[in-house]
């Protein structure tokens, strides 16, 4: 499973990779990540295992960084 959210104008921020990011711990770093301007115009790596969860998430996030405008490029995958 590959699950792609592009948003606009990404250019080479930093590439934060998650493991395990079907848990609700991710949710909470994404606040953080969120927060940090800094942090916006970067690649953003969510990994898991349970690919049911990871879809979960990841749809979610997509929706609040299209929402909120934020230049975040997020990208799912299931296999490591």
């Amino acid at each position: 499973m590959k699950i792609h959210g592009r948003s606009k104008d990404i250019m080479g921020g930093s590439k934060i990779v998650i493991i395990g990011a079907g848990s609700h711990f991710t949710l909470g770093i994404f606040g953080d990540i969120f927060r940090t301007n800094d942090l916006w115009r970067s690649e953003l790596v969510l990994v898991d295992i349970d690919e049911e969860r990871l879809n979960v998430v990841s749809k979610f996030l997509m929706r609040v960084v299209k929402r909120e405008k934020v230049q975040l490029e997020i990208r799912a995958h299931n296999k490591p």
